[in-house]
């Protein structure tokens, strides 16, 4: 045990090896403490137990203050590799944890922290439910006012995470000010979860994500055969549909998303949003997804999708697939800049719809512009339950077997050239037709 300030450095052949499977191997209790090449090996993650390779616990009213972890090097715990509860101002760098069972790093009400650089790999989940390569979630299910409140202020960058097969990659419960950035994923259930946390009986969810980044990681599950889990999930507090507790806020941006979505499945997609406000979904690239590349599930409100790129979303099993879908009811989405792109799947359906719209009275999409939905057999679908203003967008990308706007080119002066003139009222007339206007 650490009980204060100072610093642990492991040197040559140094190390800490338990032998029992509920305990850490360095506890810190501590302010001020830093550990460097530590070695330190547990009893077997393939049991689960409450054993951890560091362990710090503060409490509310005095959280451990300035905690610095460096290059460990840490396999074989019962359950966390790292696990910090109540720590306010931490780093833990170029970290190499291996077969942990439940979590390679666990952040619990955690304050102002970053977690850079190294590898998490093979986290086993021996039994019971979920495991994480890192998450970063609250002390629960106290009060989120109280003994439990949201861990905020926290950036993980740089990190590579192979093997969570079982459940999420990278995960935040509730968390604030989250940055998931420049991340490397494989094998992993569920890439990246931006979800809610339950409530103070720990029984319903009732707090969602605030202000929460996705930027820049590449994800890829590994599988090809269409039963992988979702690539990114951001999504707010909300047992049940349409009735939200908490709308997620923040983005997901930059993004490379590979081999995600089970084929057959309408739940599932490379990402899905729902019980949000003003949550943008920008130049991402999905590539092979199962069924749908993007899900706007529900309750998505003022959302924006931007400068999407999905390349062959397929299915072998169901009646169709889709770029990006509107799935069930009360979304608000602005759609611009989308590309769909045919390459090399070979499935029964590929890129077989664009753009998919339920028939819900309380959805709602909006063109930003600049999509190409030309790669799609079918460019959109759209109930006729729909609001006229989305029936009318879904007509001009191609329902009812309208023909998509295009953009006409350049052209010169009318005034000074009679060509540019018809090209100029051609065009006008064709876009005017494109939503149903004639004349």
């Amino acid at each position: 045990m650490i009980d204060k300030p100072a610093t642990i450095h492991f040197i040559e052949a140094g190390s800490i090896t338990t032998t029992s499977a509920t305990i850490a191997a360095i506890t810190v209790q501590a302010s001020n403490v830093r550990i460097t090449d530590a070695l330190l090996i547990g009893t077997g993650g393939s049991t689960m137990s409450s054993g951890d390779g560091i362990r710090s616990t503060g409490t509310l009213a005095a959280p451990v203050l300035g905690l610095y972890v460096e290059r460990p090097r840490i396999s074989e715990f019962s359950r966390y590799g790292v696990v910090l509860e109540h720590v306010h101002g931490f780093a833990i760098s170029d970290v190499d944890i291996r077969r942990c069972a439940y979590a390679g790093i666990m952040l619990l009400s955690a304050v102002n922290g970053r977690v850079h650089g190294g590898l998490i790999k093979d986290i086993l989940q021996p039994s019971g439910n979920n495991s994480y390569g890192v998450a970063v979630s609250r002390k629960s299910p106290e009060s989120i006012t109280g003994d439990g409140p949201r861990s905020r202020n926290i950036t993980v960058e740089n990190v590579t995470i192979d093997g969570v097969p079982n459940w999420e990659a990278l995960d935040t419960h509730a968390g604030e000010n989250i940055t998931f950035q420049n991340n490397t994923i494989y094998n992993a259930r569920v890439g990246i979860a931006v979800i809610g946390s339950k409530d103070e009986s720990g029984s319903g969810t009732a707090y969602g994500p605030i202000g929460c980044k996705v930027l820049g990681n590449v994800i890829n599950s590994g599988k090809t055969d269409g039963t992988a889990g979702i690539g990114i999930i951001f999504a707010g507090a909300a047992d049940d549909l349409g009735a939200p507790d908490e709308l997620a806020t923040g983005c997901v941006a930059g993004n490379i998303i590979s081999n995600y979505g089970t084929q057959g499945t309408a739940t599932s997609s490379s990402i899905q949003v729902y019980a949000s406000a003003g949550v943008s979904i920008t130049d991402n690239t999905i590539i092979n997804s199962g069924f749908s590349g993007i899900d706007f599930y529900h309750d998505n409100y003022g959302a924006k999708a931007s400068g999407n790129t999905i390349v062959d979303v397929w299915t072998d099993t169901a009646s169709s697939c889709y770029a990006i879908q509107l799935r069930s009811f009360y979304n608000r989405v602005s759609i611009s800049g989308t590309t769909i792109v045919r390459m090399s799947k070979t499935a029964t359906k590929v890129n077989d719809r664009g753009l998919n719209i339920s028939a819900s009275t309380t959805n709602l999409v909006r063109d930003g512009g600049g999509n190409d939905w030309a790669a799609a057999t079918t460019l959109a679908t759209a109930g006729d339950a729909l609001t006229s203003e989305s029936r009318n967008y879904a007509k001009k990308v191609g329902l009812y077997g309208v023909a998509p706007v295009t953009r006409a080119p350049a052209v010169a002066s009318p005034s000074t050239d009679p060509a540019s003139l018809k090209t100029a009222v051609d065009a006008i007339r064709a876009a005017l037709a494109g939503i149903g206007v004639t004349g």
